[in-house]
């Protein structure tokens, strides 16, 4: 059997596991030929459109908001099982997750069916690119950026490597507290699709919806050994993060 070409710009259709379906959420796997980028949002994510921050939001706003994931990293592909070796998870490292291992195989239409090798699931990818594509990773201190693009679309992560597991900070938003720190902490982390017009990334699906709509990112500075991302952080203070390869 011939090893599986994955490198592409992957959407999820759907997925089944025993009492649950999920056809809704918006999925997005970019692979280059070892680097990969995921976004996971939902469909129920709150409206927060004309926000300037997310500090402003409430606490049911914020817990709508952590329900997004993501994540990114390297795959290891060994002919139909494929493992996805996560470096920054938007949701930190719960303690003992077992690895992400699926079990491919091709489906109609040029989809990709995958099966849970370690947990009962099924998804369903549609392909939405072949690209090529490429992936970059740099480096800020303990955080780490990792971008996937192709031709005409891209896929920004980055996030603190080995960050603390996000439940405790749902425990206690759900019990009526409110603490700044772990929330600014948690949404420094961000997973963005977008798109290029010219040269210029702009944000179309974001786990910070502010930031949809807007440019994130500049093409130019992909090849690059210094790279500068503007943003507004969880105070909606200007930052200028500066990545290094």
């Amino acid at each position: 059997m011939n090893p599986f070409r994955i490198g592409g710009h992957w959407r999820r259709e759907s997925i089944a596991a025993p009492g649950m379906e999920d056809r809704t959420t918006r999925v997005h796997w970019l692979q280059a030929e070892v680097g990969f980028c995921d976004i996971r949002i939902p469909l129920t994510r709150p409206d927060v459109a004309g926000g300037e921050s997310l500090s402003e939001l409430p606490v049911e706003a914020l817990l709508g908001l952590m329900n997004s994931f993501g994540f990114a990293g390297e795959t290891e592909l060994h002919v139909d099982c494929c493992i996805w070796h996560r470096q920054i998870s938007f949701h930190g490292s719960p303690p003992g997750a077992s690895q992400d291992i699926g079990i491919l195989r091709h489906g109609p239409g040029g989809r990709m069916i995958e099966d849970g090798a370690e947990g009962a699931y099924r998804e369903v990818w549609a392909l939405e690119g072949r690209g090529p594509y490429e992936h970059g990773t740099w480096s800020n201190g303990e955080r780490a950026c990792r971008i996937t693009w192709g031709p005409s679309d891209f896929l920004l992560a980055f996030g603190t490597i080995g960050a603390p597991d996000s439940l405790p900070l749902r425990q206690a938003l759900e019990a009526g507290e409110r603490p700044e720190a772990e929330l600014a902490a948690f949404f420094d982390a961000e997973y963005t699709l977008g798109y290029w017009d010219g040269d210029v990334g702009v944000a179309q699906l974001s786990t910070n919806p502010l930031r949809e709509g807007h440019a994130v990112l500049s093409r130019r500075d992909l090849n690059g050994a210094r790279m500068v991302l503007g943003r507004r952080d969880f105070f909606g203070v200007e930052v200028g993060d500066v990545w290094m390869r």
